[in-house]
């Protein structure tokens, strides 16, 4: 599988709102509610025409303040997946020409690194472990 679009991420003081206006004015369907465990939820993914949008409030991460993410609101980032045997290549390619790894986390589901790429502009890698 090569490099493949999956996700763009967007960050609002009132993620309910946001997710309420893109279902009403923009057709948008509601995929699930966003949160970790027995948390409230912090945001939620959307399917509009085949692209998910994912909307969340500032805390989105579950970091508490040492959150390695920028606090904006508006874009946060792009996600991409990739495949495991070429990840290690991206980050070297990404790596020698500036960016700046945030986050390397390995989960359950597969692994996720987050990536400061010049612009300041932040992306996500995403592998997908194997069914088996």
């Amino acid at each position: 599988m090569a490099t493949v679009f999956h996700h763009i991420h967007v960050k609002t003081a009132d993620w309910r709102a946001v997710v309420d206006w893109y279902t009403r004015c923009l057709g948008a369907k509601l995929v699930f509610e966003l949160g970790h465990g027995n948390q409230p939820s912090f945001g939620a993914r959307l399917e509009l025409n085949g692209t998910h949008v994912h909307v969340t409030g500032l805390r989105s991460d579950g970091m508490g303040e040492k959150s390695p993410f920028p606090e904006s609101y508006g874009f946060e980032h792009l996600a991409f997946f990739v495949d495991e045997d070429e990840l290690a290549e991206r980050l070297a390619t990404m790596t020698a020409e500036g960016a700046k790894i945030l986050e390397d986390a390995v989960f359950q589901g597969g692994r996720v690194v987050y990536v400061e790429i010049p612009g300041p502009i932040m992306i996500e890698l995403m592998v997908r472990r194997p069914k088996r």
